[in-house]
């Protein structure tokens, strides 16, 4: 903190030896909130006697060389402290270049980046349709048997039994019996007889499937029970993200935000 003066003035009494008329001049000084006090024309002893002003202040200039008197009233003075602490001039700023790993793009002083996911899907189902069979809403009250059927094989046409787990595929010719179905094919080493028709060959129960009508879905009315077909539609879908996550569409957004480096 800078030391501070003042100037205060003083009339000595008579008493003291010294005339009314002559002013004393008390310089006060301020540091640390501590208080000095100089009595200049009594300093240190030099000063003992009245004097006029021209002597006080040729005195006192050379006691306090950095005493400045004022032409015009020269008992009054004002004191230059060369002690006084400078402001220090403040330093140019080296100038602050931040940057950020690979994958962020700077912000500021901040470094961010985005990471995606797909989105979870949630599937909702509205009455009479309640039950949910992978993308379709089912109607368990609305039901029909499953319909049995022939894998596709080859492109060819195929008969399955009714009561048997047996696929007949390819029709060549009607035909009387095996013996006249292969008669009528010799090359076809498989050839089948059914129903009054020659077929190229049979296949087993790995080649029967179950299935339902167009509108129709497989489900279990219980864990244990076999399948049927329920009514069905297309499940209502939403998406869904995790708490830190904003929703963009079908994706799941995050933003991660960290200080950036400096270089």
């Amino acid at each position: 903190m800078p030391i501070q003066m003042a100037i205060q003035e003083k009339n000595f009494a008579a008493s003291k030896k010294i005339r009314k008329d002559i002013k004393v001049i008390v310089l006060t000084t301020e540091k640390n909130k501590a208080k000095y006090f100089i009595n200049i024309i009594g300093f240190d002893g030099y000063l003992e006697r009245p004097l006029d002003q021209k002597k006080a202040i040729s005195i006192l200039t050379a006691l306090i060389p950095e005493l400045k008197f004022n032409k015009t009233e020269p008992i009054y003075f004002t004191y230059k402290n060369k002690n006084k602490k400078k402001s220090k001039k403040k330093e140019e700023q080296k100038e602050v270049v931040y940057y950020c790993e690979d994958g962020y793009k700077l912000e500021g002083t901040k470094c961010t980046k985005t990471i995606s996911k797909t989105a979870e899907i949630v599937k909702s189902c509205s009455s009479p349709y309640n039950l949910a069979v992978g993308n379709k809403c089912v109607n368990i009250n609305d039901k029909k048997p499953l319909v049995r059927a022939c894998k596709e094989y080859n492109g060819y046409d195929w008969d399955i039994v009714p009561d048997a787990p047996v696929c007949y595929y390819n029709k060549m010719s009607h035909g009387n019996s095996l013996e006249d179905c292969r008669r009528q094919h010799p090359k076809a080493s498989e050839v089948r007889y059914y129903k009054g028709m020659c077929y190229l060959l049979q296949k087993g129960a790995d080649y029967v499937i179950y299935s339902c009508q167009a509108g129709y879905t497989s489900f279990r009315p219980t864990q244990t029970s076999n399948p049927v077909c329920g009514k069905s539609v297309d499940a209502k879908k939403t998406y869904s993200c995790e708490s830190e996550y904003r929703l963009a569409g079908k994706n799941c957004l995050k933003k991660i935000v960290v200080d950036a480096k400096k270089k």
